[in-house]
């Protein structure tokens, strides 16, 4: 049996489905709350289209591909959001798993920090993950283990492991796209419907666990349809599906999303509600105080 004292790190002492359901709910959910709500008035307009020669299909022009990747990356402008999240984990036999998250995000010039916690299950609520994010800059992720008062570091190359499942923290914090370039692909077909195809690759020196990421773009509102999870080999490891959106004070917010983990043989599926934005969250919030006495009190709780 593991002893929980001997391990390290937010997801080494979880139990392989729940660490299995419990990454894929912080890879979703970042992603969700990092660059995916946008102003329902943005899109509102015509989106440029760019001329191609011979007669090919014509897409969004490389401005308006930008425009709409800097709002996935900044979120338009808002300054902090919270929301709970409710995933639903389907493995190969068909047995369901479901993990409850509370996110809170803040966002001042190129930085950005997060706080995640476990809503339920109750044996998870002692779980929680501080993370700040900096423009051009490695990302610095925080978990904390209350039974050795020990704050463990994390960067986005780390890989962590548990019974023989491994795991980044890029995948625990995100896609982390701001931290990628950008180009359009072209347009083509997928599922029926035209896309955009744009590829994300890493940036230099900043060791992302997908060194690309090809989205899908509507290409009337250049909002995401699906994104696919590249591995070294160019192998596609997650695709990830866009379900719902909803308005959400005036910002169009995907509400569901449904992933495809092809590694693990796991389909997840991941809704979003109570969100708020603009509520004035403080930096004071995204301390490793915060972390350690939120941790401490919920492992006091839980005894």
């Amino acid at each position: 049996m593991t002893d929980r004292r001997s391990t390290e790190g937010l997801t080494q002492y979880l139990p392989m489905k729940r660490l299995q359901t419990f990454v894929g709910l912080l890879v979703l959910c970042l992603l969700l709350c990092t660059g995916m709500a946008c102003r329902q008035d943005a899109h509102s307009e015509a989106v440029p289209e760019l001329n191609t020669a011979g007669g090919a299909a014509a897409g969004p022009d490389q401005a308006a591909v930008d425009k709409a990747i800097q709002r996935l990356i900044s979120y338009d402008g808002c300054r902090d959001l919270t929301a709970q999240m409710r995933l639903t984990g389907t493995d190969a036999s068909g047995r369901k798993d479901r993990i409850e998250l509370r996110i809170e995000r803040q966002f001042e010039g190129t930085v950005q920090r997060s706080f995640l916690s476990v809503l339920a299950p109750a044996e998870e609520i002692d779980k929680a993950l501080l993370a700040i994010q900096t423009a051009g800059e490695p990302t610095t992720a925080f978990s904390y283990l209350p039974g050795l008062k020990k704050l463990a570091k994390l960067s986005s190359s780390r890989t962590v492991g548990f019974r023989g499942a491994r795991v980044t923290v890029q995948e625990l914090l995100g896609l982390e796209l701001g931290q990628y370039n950008h180009e359009i692909l072209g347009v083509a077909e997928e599922n029926g419907r035209r896309v955009v195809k744009v590829v994300f690759t890493e940036k230099p020196d900043l060791g992302m666990a997908f060194p690309k990421i090809v989205a899908a773009l509507d290409p009337e509102t250049l909002v995401p349809v699906s994104f696919e999870l590249q591995g070294t080999g160019g192998e596609v490891q997650k695709r990830i599906l866009v379900e719902k959106t909803a308005e959400i004070e005036s910002k169009l917010t995907l509400t569901r999303l449904v992933i495809e983990d092809l590694s693990q043989q796991l389909q997840l599926a991941l809704e979003m509600d109570q969100v708020d934005y603009d509520r004035g969250l403080k930096t004071e919030s995204f301390t490793e105080e915060r972390l350690k006495r939120s941790v401490s009190a919920a492992a006091a709780k839980g005894r």
